[in-house]
């Protein structure tokens, strides 16, 4: 069953260059496995990065090793804590044109 994590933090104007710079050597680089889709989302002073993984298993195993987890890799790069959590998806769909 596919999941969903959501990673977020409170980020000062400064801190972004580094989370935006962080994410672009990550939309380059290699993707861990189960990763199916992630999103990099700003807001009213929040920004998010938006995990879809193949099933929990998969997230899990990015989480074990940090520098595999594009949420901590985005964080990390500007010394901001984030809160994580992971969700089930229990339902979608795709608009097509």
């Amino acid at each position: 069953m596919r999941v969903i994590s959501l990673a977020e933090a409170d980020v000062e104007s400064a801190e972004k260059a580094h989370i935006f710079a962080a994410w672009s050597n990550l939309v380059t680089g290699e993707r861990p496995p189960g990763l199916v889709e992630c999103y990099l989302v700003e807001g009213d002073g929040v920004i998010q990065v938006a995990g879809v993984w193949d099933n929990v298993e998969a997230h899990d195993r990015a989480l074990a090793d940090e520098a595999n987890h594009p949420a901590f890799v985005v964080f990390e790069a500007a010394g901001v804590e984030a809160s994580h959590t992971v969700s089930k998806i229990v339902g979608s769909f795709q608009v097509t044109d």
